[in-house]
């Protein structure tokens, strides 16, 4: 959805990878103007160079979260000698996004001459000077231990969440500014960002970690299918499990949080049985429902 008062708001982006350029595209979807500052000369890791070769999917993100930008390409050696071009497009900012050097931001402040409304700075740690990962930042709150088997989340969580981090203060900052009428300069950190959206979930004790959406009970799981697709059943409330066991043609008896393991067998041997194409015959007979195939 857009905004109609995000088409009078420009966001200028000067970072890589993912955070930055995530939290600059969900700018894109409300409707703001978004440039993207790249440096020739160092190019994004997720569009070109070692890590991006040996992981075309990164390739893939660069596409896909920088789609709706102006990109605008500058040589960061050129800086110091002729930085008319960022200082024009400074002149029309009203958000900052900078993950950039110490010395590299200095020179950018001082291109702004009081024209930009929010300054965010992305930095791993608020508190402190450190450098963090992804997954280091999910590991020092205890968020791996959902894990199983050393298994790795399926995409990079703490860099998500970090995104909608950068997004909100962002909006508050320019809040704040219509009320200040003066520059905002925020920093926001991956390290605060795990915190506020993932480490309030945690469990008070290990024990709690097995729980409905990880896996615990058969009614919220996934399942083979005789195709080797997958179908993921997340039937919390009682009409729908009740719905699904009468499609599968399954006892209405069997307990949807049923721990000793016999629910989830019966429903592993008669997923086995059924293709895609049976499951998609089920779903158009029951209409609404918590069935679905893994795309």
């Amino acid at each position: 959805m857009n905004f109609t008062f995000a088409k009078d708001l420009t966001v200028t982006e000067i970072t890589s990878r993912l955070p930055g350029p995530l939290a600059g595209s969900l700018f894109v979807e409300k409707g703001f103007q978004v440039n993207r500052i790249e440096w020739l000369d160092r190019p994004d890791a997720f569009k070109e160079g070692e890590v991006s070769d040996i992981n075309p999917l990164f390739k893939d993100w660069y596409q896909s979260i920088n789609q709706g930008k102006n990109i605008v390409e500058l040589a960061i050696s050129d800086l110091h000698d002729d930085h008319e071009e960022l200082k024009r497009i400074l002149q029309h900012t009203d958000i900052l996004l900078l993950a950039v050097s110490k010395k590299e931001k200095d020179l950018i402040l001082s291109l702004i001459e009081g024209s930009v409304k929010v300054v965010i700075e992305l930095v791993a740690s608020e508190k402190e000077h450190k450098f963090l990962h992804d997954l280091n930042a999910l590991a020092q709150v205890g968020i791996l231990n959902f894990s199983t088997e050393l298994a790795l989340p399926p995409l990079p969580i703490g860099g998500i969440v970090f995104s909608a981090k950068i997004f909100s203060d962002s909006l508050c900052a320019l809040l704040e500014y219509q009320y200040s009428q003066k520059t905002q300069f925020v920093t926001s950190g991956l390290e605060e960002a795990i915190s506020s959206y993932l480490e309030k979930l945690l469990p008070s004790n290990d024990d709690n970690f097995h729980a409905l959406h990880n896996g615990k009970f058969p009614c919220y799981k996934i399942y083979k299918l005789k195709d080797q697709k997958m179908v993921a059943i997340a039937a919390i409330e009682e009409h729908f499990w009740q719905r699904i066991l009468s499609h599968l043609e399954l006892n209405p008896g069997l307990d949807r949080f049923d721990l000793t393991g016999n629910t989830f067998e019966l429903l592993v041997n008669k997923f086995a049985q059924l293709t895609t194409k049976d499951i998609d015959a089920i779903i158009d007979k029951m209409g609404p429902s918590c069935l679905s195939v893994v795309k």
